[in-house]
């Protein structure tokens, strides 16, 4: 029988299949990672997608990240209004554009891991093409919303 990780890994892989097959990603990796985290991920020539499941925080997130130099850059640590940021939390795409539609990423049990990935996956389609395609034009409005909750301290 598999883990809970285990299973988290092999549906990554089959909820986002179409960034493969519709937007020419490669599968990166797929693996457990320091700690209790598992992490998928997916690269094209303009952009990276990061399925990670924190099991110590019972947390299931997506990060996007456009490339530089065809290759992922990290976003620092401390934010400030200079700041260039490279990479997002996929709810915050969904907070400019679908704020409605943010899933419950807090899984109880197997189900709603595969819930969630399925969510994540449809809502990727549906409001993330643009950032699958290597238009990243939405990171001002990002950006905006990430400068404004450091700030605040609200990150």
């Amino acid at each position: 029988m598999s883990s809970p990780g285990e299973m988290f890994l092999k549906l990554s892989k089959q909820k986002f299949q179409f960034l493969l097959a519709e937007y020419g990603f490669l599968l990166k990796s797929s693996k457990k990672e320091s700690g209790n985290i598992y992490k998928v991920a997916y690269q094209n020539n303009t952009t990276s997608v990061y399925l990670i499941w924190d099991l110590r925080d019972n947390w299931i997130y997506m990060e996007i990240s456009r490339l530089v130099n065809g290759k992922p850059v990290p976003n620092p640590i401390t934010i400030n209004q200079d700041t260039t940021l490279n990479g997002f939390n996929f709810d915050l795409l969904l907070l400019i554009r679908q704020p409605q539609r943010i899933p419950d990423s807090t899984p109880k049990n197997i189900d709603d891991v595969d819930g969630i990935l399925d969510a994540y996956s449809k809502l990727l389609k549906a409001y993330g093409s643009d950032v699958l395609m290597g238009d990243f034009s939405v990171m001002t409005d990002i950006e905006k919303l990430v400068k404004e909750k450091a700030a605040s301290n609200k990150i």
